[in-house]
């Protein structure tokens, strides 16, 4: 029976402009319970002696459904344990919800139409479920208010024609060609025709029969075929050995072209897709009308998504018997949100180790009041509360009946997570495909920021990953050494490339490679010119090794190409690498005394070999250049870690001139008051900004990540890291070097943007030493007997005796 009270017949709807109009129906921002949801609940029933019946209590599963707030459109679960609607309502004093409940309908074949373009389609449900509505006020406790009071019934009839938040967020970043950069190498490209093109051979490739994945270099008119992928599939290669032969670096896919100028081109020098917004006027020079073109063949962007719609990565055992699925807590899937693999991997990784888990799950009832205020959809640390909840309570992950059916378990949507997490970064707001090791970095970055604004950073759980690199400095003349720390959070290690043959594609086959050979190379001295012994007083060559002080309870280690690598299970021993600090019989380096300005050295040629690895890598020619000189020419590895640290720098896509150096950068005052509000000291201020070219952004980042490196005097104008007169301390937590693997993550593909991302998780068995494997290909969990450990990109290890997971 409806009902009415004061808080109804004074409420004013106010509907939202379309921009600011996300409304949270489908899902509770501070869990994965949806309108869908039941909760199992004890209720008590009166007898009904004329049926048999006495009084008593019963468990019932009870539709609770979504309650949507009629006045800011968050949504909360009436879940009695969680109680996030009733929350909101106290928190807020937004007393009218409308609670949504759906109910399936009777099975029918709604099997979704083929997708033929890339889109958003919003899908109706109406086929699907039918729906109960009520308005709620909470301050009244009155859960059917009367929905014929007229700004009651706007306000319910908006939410319930409104797009759902996740959906309208997706169909902004849908969007790709927003994110495409016209390509510096395309600006007044010289055309010269060759004189035997003609559009009649247009159709095929000319090296091959291929009539499929054309592209047309813009220089001459040249048709080839695309690039041949891991499994076969795609072209031969002949667009792209085209360009190596002649050097004509811009191509555009035909079939891709439309009317309205737009298709996709390729910049092979930056081995990126870009924006030419002069295609038009390009291909009418080869007698192409682009107002007589229809669009016939598949862009990038939507074969990644077939792609990603379509793999299965290896779901079948190796006779072929369809692998064991797995439900409960800790082996809930991540739905794919579009091309969002590489984060689902990276957060499968994370939240199955212990620190993570603690943190924001085993104590999230004592900290959901932490972010208990504000807009829990822009509340980082709310979230992550939530995406741990949904992993490891097992409410989304349940056992279907054997009547259900085999795609009941659909996984939970990290879209709310998604939007916080990456909002504002130029990739990974987008729905394109990423780097997971990037995402690896900047999520923990972004992790290690937030928690020092939640308790300042008492129980980060990110520390887990720092480790201390020792570098040890010794003059080759006087063989006095000089020693320093910088904390890091990951290795990435070269792996040796020998080329045994080829297979019968063509492809190199290479030699089989044990990871301690990799860190043999890591760790391994090199000798460096120009370095000023303060003992000699001269300009000399200087030996410098670097080895880990210590490696906490985790190690993240990446490995970028496909050559198989044998990688230890259980006994990963990296004691042999350990730093030890100062050793008996070495004598220190005196400090400097202002010496003599070194004779500026010879500009060095850019490492053509360091320059092309880099490249197959993914990234453009001109990071990898800055990378190779900002390094100092140094080989690959220094340019690839310079070049994780540096993603997001606003001149990153700007061009070094070979030989540049960094100047002394004069530092804004109110940026180093805006840096000690924030609860860093004076010195550790200037020093962060002078390091980031006075980018506060930057700066923040570079404290977090730097969080035990000595500051700037005032006084002074160089930095030093540790005083050479005296060791630094190590820190050592007195447990052997000895590592097991923890989880790895898999990549498929031609390069890291592009392909397929899964985890495999080290999972505790029923009993002692029964552990498993879980591989986790977005929302599929199931038990992996033989994971393929030798292939994969990123590798996580724990130490052994260290609790760590």
């Amino acid at each position: 029976m409806s009902k009415t009270c004061p808080h109804a017949l004074e409420f004013n709807f106010i509907p939202p402009s379309i921009q600011d109009a996300l409304v949270h129906k489908e899902e509770c921002t501070r869990c994965f319970d949806n309108q869908a949801s039941n909760v199992i609940s004890l209720f008590s029933f009166k007898p009904l002696e004329a049926y048999g019946h006495k009084a008593g209590f019963a468990l019932r599963a009870l539709p609770s459904g979504i309650d949507v707030c009629l006045t800011c459109f968050n949504g909360g679960c009436t879940r009695p344990d969680k109680r996030h609607a009733e929350l909101h309502s106290l928190n807020t004093s937004h007393t009218l919800t409308l609670n949504i409940k759906k109910f399936p309908k009777p099975k029918e074949d709604t099997r979704p139409a083929k997708q033929s373009r890339l889109e958003v389609v919003i899908e109706s449900e109406e086929v699907e479920y039918d729906y109960a509505t009520s308005v709620r006020c909470w301050k009244c406790q009155i859960d059917s208010v009367d929905t014929s009071i007229d700004q009651i019934s706007k306000a319910v009839d908006f939410v319930m024609q409104s797009m759902t938040a996740n959906l309208a967020k997706a169909a902004k970043a849908w969007a790709w060609d927003q994110f495409l950069a016209e390509c510096q190498h395309s600006i007044e490209l010289q055309q010269s025709p060759h004189p035997e093109f003609s559009l009649d051979k247009i159709g095929t490739c000319s090296k091959c029969e291929k009539s499929e994945n054309l592209w047309m270099c813009l220089v001459c008119g040249h048709v080839g075929c695309g690039r041949k992928q891991y499994d076969g599939s795609g072209g031969n290669n002949h667009a792209v050995e085209h360009y190596e032969q002649t050097g004509h670096h811009i191509t555009v896919k035909l079939g891709t072209i439309t009317p309205n100028g737009t298709g996709d081109v390729m910049c092979y020098l930056c081995d990126d897709m870009c924006k030419l917004p002069q295609l038009k006027d390009y291909v009418k020079i080869f007698g192409i009308d682009v107002n007589k073109l229809e669009k016939t063949d598949k862009s990038m962007a939507e074969m990644q998504i077939e792609y990603n719609e379509k793999y299965q990565f290896s779901m079948t055992t190796e006779d072929g018997k369809q692998l064991e699925p797995l439900y409960g807590p800790g082996v809930t899937g991540l739905k794919n949100i579009g091309n969002s693999c590489y984060m689902a991997s990276v957060i499968q990784c994370l939240f199955h180790l212990k620190a993570f888990r603690e943190r924001y799950f085993d104590k999230s009832g004592d900290l959901d009041g932490v972010a208990g205020e504000g807009d829990p959809t822009s509340n980082v640390f709310c979230q992550l509360l939530k995406l741990a909840d949904g992993i490891w309570s097992g409410r989304y992950s349940e056992r279907p009946e054997s009547n259900a059916d085999s795609d009941a378990n659909k996984g939970i949507p990290p879209n709310m997570f998604k939007d916080v997490i990456a909002k504002d970064h130029p990739d990974f707001s987008t729905m394109q495909q990423q780097d997971a090791y990037e995402f690896y970095q900047y999520f923990t970055k972004q992790i290690n920021q937030n928690e020092f604004s939640v308790d300042g950073g008492a129980s980060n759980p990110t520390k887990i990953f720092d480790f201390e690199l020792e570098e040890r400095l010794e003059c080759v003349r006087c063989q006095k050494v000089r020693y320093s720390t910088q904390v890091a959070s990951s290795i990435s290690l070269d792996v040796p490339k020998r080329s045994t043959g080829q297979d019968e594609d063509g492809n190199k086959i290479y030699e089989e490679i044990d990871v301690k050979e990799c860190f043999d190379l890591a760790f391994a001295p090199t000798a460096v010119e120009g370095y000023h012994c303060p003992s000699l007083s001269v300009w000399t060559v200087f030996g410098i090794s670097l080895t880990p002080g210590n490696i906490n309870s985790t190690l993240s280690t990446t490995i970028d190409i496909a050559i198989p690598l044998v990688v230890p299970e259980k006994d990963l021993n990296l004691e042999p690498y350990r730093g030890h600090g100062q050793r008996p019989g070495e004598e220190l380096l005196p400090e400097d005394s202002q010496p003599q300005q070194a004779p500026e050295p010879p500009k060095a040629e850019i490492d053509e070999a360091a320059l092309a690895e880099i490249m197959s890598m993914g990234f453009p020619e001109v990071r990898c250049r800055k990378a190779l000189i900002k390094t100092n020419n140094t080989g690959s590895e220094a340019a690839l870690n310079w070049l994780f640290e540096h993603m997001d720098d606003p001149d990153i896509d700007v061009p070094e001139p070979a030989g540049s150096s960094a100047m002394q950068v004069s530092v804004d005052p109110a940026n180093i008051s805006s840096l000690c509000d924030m609860g860093f000291t004076e010195k550790q201020a200037k020093k962060a900004l002078r390091e980031t070219d006075n980018n506060m952004e930057r700066a923040i980042e570079w404290l977090f990540s730097h969080p035990d490196d000595p500051c700037d005097d005032d006084d002074t104008s160089g930095i030093q890291e540790h005083p050479s007169n005296a060791t630094p301390k190590l820190i050592d937590d007195g447990i052997p070097g000895v590592y097991e693997l923890s989880s790895f993550i898999s990549h498929k593909g031609k390069t890291v943007h592009f392909g397929h991302y899964v985890a495999h998780v080290r999972n505790p068995g029923p009993v002692k030493d029964s552990d498993y494997w879980a591989l986790f290909n977005d929302e599929k969990v199931v038990v992996q007997p033989n994971p393929p450990i030798s292939d994969a990109y990123i590798y996580v290890f724990t130490k052994k005796g260290a609790n760590a997971v």
